[in-house]
């Protein structure tokens, strides 16, 4: 099976690793982005998984990429013929050009669908023109309605995000699975204090202290950040030695960014780092030396990071966003921030979470570890996958 990826966004390498597994090669066409993004994922590969993918690098603004694609395409036409799956993964302008390269070679397309559709036009992006936004939101509407027409599989993250998308086409049929399954045998309990402490010292986390961690990118959906960081002078008045690491810094100086570094230097919280993104190996290190992780978003498609912190058995505080109430459920696989912009409620939480960890024998966290090992395991998501693609390529 040959896979033609039309990628807006960032391409994650594990969702590349179970193409490849089932492919005999995996076509890129980068729409919009530095090449460098794309290429520092496939450095991650081994080079059994590096051999089979080729980009294709569109130098393009991204509301334009659609005639570039379809001019790529129709120029490499015998090329593209042997491909049997056009996959995308954006509902705007990548979908767009994924029905382009459909009319070209005439080959099933299929849609994976991460986010809720409102989220994917709208975070950080609103404008004061309340006209200016129905004006654009009908748009929107129209793009999506327009790749789910031409699409013939969607592939959803999970049920919510199905159900949104039949407002835009009723009765479709939806696939449900994750982008990729979590690798247990990497994101898996510390062994003993002694390795904890090494990874400690690798990584520069306080050696003596309860860390609580987020990774992610530090974007509007994640805005709850700011909350979190508001919360810590509330939990310092009840915990001396807790330190929060916050993993996912953009190297600009845009919202909410700027507004966190603003927070811990106006109140000079010594025990919050905000630090640059991380690699994924270096994710599953500094998960596990971690006490607790925290997910502080305003919107999450579904939430992978909350996921593999339950199977290194460390307790995971979440919002009740999106995809994340499918899976962290109060007391019994975590705890849940009803109100995501509520800093006395990141440290009730927070605090309560740091006293279950104490407890060495906790059904919450077992609970946890088993749910993420049914319904999550990676090879269980990489047959799910496979069999999906392979039925929608016949």
């Amino acid at each position: 099976m040959n896979i033609l990826w039309l990628a807006q966004t960032r391409i994650n390498h594990n969702l590349l690793k179970i193409l490849n597994s089932a492919c005999e090669t995996v076509d890129i066409i980068v729409l919009g982005h530095s090449p460098t993004i794309f290429e520092s994922t496939i450095s991650q590969l081994d080079e059994k998984h590096r051999q089979n993918v080729k980009i294709h690098y569109l130098k393009t603004k991204l509301y334009t990429s659609p005639l570039h694609v379809f001019w790529c395409v129709f120029k490499n036409k015998n090329y593209f013929k042997s491909t049997d799956l056009i996959l995308t993964d954006s509902l705007g302008f990548g979908g767009i050009a994924a029905i382009m390269a459909k009319i070209l070679i005439k080959k099933p397309m299929a849609i994976k669908v991460g986010i809720f559709p409102k989220e994917y036009f709208f975070w950080g992006n609103f404008n004061k023109n309340k006209i200016l936004n129905k004006i654009k939101w009908n748009l929107n509407k129209l793009i999506i309605k327009t790749i789910l027409l031409f699409s013939d599989a969607i592939i959803a993250d999970n049920k919510l995000i199905a159900k949104s998308l039949r407002k835009y086409k009723k009765n479709i049929h939806v696939y449900f699975s994750t982008p990729y399954g979590i690798n247990m045998n990497k994101f898996k309990k510390i062994n003993s204090t002694k390795e904890k402490i090494k990874l400690r010292k690798k990584y520069n986390i306080p050696l003596n202290k309860k860390v609580g961690l987020f990774i992610g990118r530090i974007s509007g959906e994640k805005a709850g950040v700011l909350p979190l960081i508001k919360s810590i002078p509330i939990i310092n008045k009840s915990i001396d030695d807790f330190f929060l690491l916050l993993i996912g810094k953009k190297n600009n100086d845009l919202w909410p960014t700027r507004e966190c570094e603003k927070l811990i230097e106006t109140n000079k919280l010594k025990n919050v780092s905000l630090r640059d993104q991380v690699t994924y190996d270096e994710v599953a290190e500094i998960m596990k030396a971690c006490d607790l992780y925290i997910q502080p978003s305003l919107a999450e498609g579904h939430g992978m990071a909350p996921l593999e912190a339950m199977s290194c058995e460390i307790p995971v505080i979440a919002t009740n966003s999106g995809g994340l109430k499918l899976n962290v459920k109060e007391d019994q696989t975590g705890f849940v921030i009803k109100y995501p912009l509520n800093p006395e409620e990141y440290a009730s939480k927070i605090i309560k979470a740091l006293k279950i960890k104490k407890i060495k024998k906790n059904n919450l966290l077992n609970k946890a570890h088993k749910f993420v090992e049914n319904n999550y395991e990676e090879n269980l998501i990489k047959n799910k996958l496979i069999g999906i693609f392979k039925e929608i390529a016949k």
